[in-house]
């Protein structure tokens, strides 16, 4: 396993840098973290340092190789619990926490870790082939189709995330692998770097420079520039990570064969159920059993995340206005809202499908249908406003 790394930051327009990356060279392969703190005070800093140092840490105590996945996640669910535990013990850290993105390239393929919107690129002949999705209130809009992708990072809310490590004792980690090739890039950036430059003007600059440290100076001086043009010298701090892959990752011996063992057993096996069905099921059976009543967990993971987002919007609004009652009642009655029918089908944030046919659903159904009528436009309404009047 061969590559090149570049890792760098800038303060940006800030007065203090609260991202912090580091790359370690780990048993099981190369290890690069990106964070990027947020809280009050030196809490995001704080925050963004214990968060690499647990997470480099765990690495160095491992004895003996074991599941590359599991050991990642663990040690980034052990940072969240440090940082949490530290936050309650001092008052003047209550609050903070820190995104993370980490990647672990073994020899056999990359392992890629996100919470919050620091992003992990994976880049081929200079087109993306995949790219975290970030944690935060305008990538739900962008999924529920209320924003367009390219126009998120202009949002006003385009800052506000929904996770983060630290704020919680317990965290939903983003954990996916994937293959890398020869001629491979992956990027590691925090939000002050796709906030202040084009996707498109992010590849181009890495086909057009490839050493990665060539990538790393151009994309801060691109997006330090933007910043102060757009911004007027306020940006955030600007963290870039960049590997560039000289050598291909290694396959199982014997996989290729095993998989089209898999896949030849499994395209037998679907087309005898489709003969049984063709030559034994009535019409009238056959719609029985296509019939789904179950809905799907996509819709009941929107609606989650519309709760958790008007959740957020409302924290925020109580920071600058704490005797708002209304906006402390609305606060409350979601929250009960999210115990009462969320907590168990959604564990962790992660929800599963739930039959529309039960009372459960249609309660949800019913409330969420108040919410988006009366509530949400209320809340939505009251943080612009906060917002206008605190810039």
């Amino acid at each position: 396993m061969d590559y090149k790394v570049a890792i760098d930051t800038l303060i940006g327009g800030r007065t203090e840098n609260q991202d912090f990356a580091a790359k370690k060279d780990t048993k099981f392969g190369l290890l690069i973290i990106v964070c990027d703190g947020v809280g009050g005070s030196s809490g995001g800093a704080i925050a963004s340092q214990i968060a690499t140092r647990i997470i480099l840490d765990e690495f160095d105590a491992i004895k003996e190789k074991g599941d590359s996945s599991f050991i990642l996640g663990a040690a980034i669910q052990k940072a969240n619990t440090i940082i949490y535990q530290r936050s309650l013990k001092e008052s003047n850290l209550r609050g903070m926490g820190t995104t993370v993105a980490a990647l672990l390239l073994t020899p056999s393929e990359a392992l890629i870790a996100h919470v919050g919107d620091s992003r992990i690129y994976h880049i081929r002949n200079g087109k993306l082939v995949f790219k975290t999705k970030d944690h935060s209130i305008v990538q739900n809009m962008v999924d529920r189709g209320e924003l367009q992708e390219e126009r998120a990072r202009f949002h006003p809310d385009s800052n506000q995330i929904t996770r983060a490590l630290g704020v919680r004792d317990k965290v939903m980690i983003d954990i996916s692998s994937t293959q890398y090739e020869k001629g491979d890039y992956f990027l590691l950036t925090s939000d002050g770097i796709h906030g202040e430059i084009d996707q498109d003007d992010l590849l181009s600059i890495v086909k057009k420079r490839k050493d990665a440290n060539a990538i790393v100076s151009e994309v801060l001086a691109v997006c330090d520039q933007n910043g102060r043009a757009s911004k007027l010298g306020e940006h955030d701090n600007l963290t870039i990570g960049v590997v560039e892959i000289t050598s291909s990752s290694t396959r199982i011996i014997g996989r290729g064969n095993v998989i089209n063992i898999l896949v030849l057993t499994l395209s037998v096996i679907v087309l005898c159920i489709l003969i049984y069905l063709h030559f034994t099921v009535s019409p009238q059976k056959e719609k029985e059993v296509t019939t789904n009543t179950m809905v799907q967990k996509e819709k009941v993971q929107k609606m989650y995340n519309m709760l958790e987002d008007h959740i957020i919007l409302c924290g925020e609004v109580l920071k600058t206005r704490p005797n708002n009652s209304e906006i402390k009642g609305f606060s409350d009655e979601l929250k009960n809202i999210q115990g009462k029918y969320f907590e168990k089908i959604c564990p962790q944030g992660n929800c599963r499908e739930i039959d529309s046919l039960t009372n459960e659903w249609m309660d949800i159904s019913s409330t969420f249908e108040t919410l988006e009528k009366d509530i949400f436009p209320k809340i939505y309404t009251e943080h612009e406003q906060t917002t206008a009047n605190h810039k």
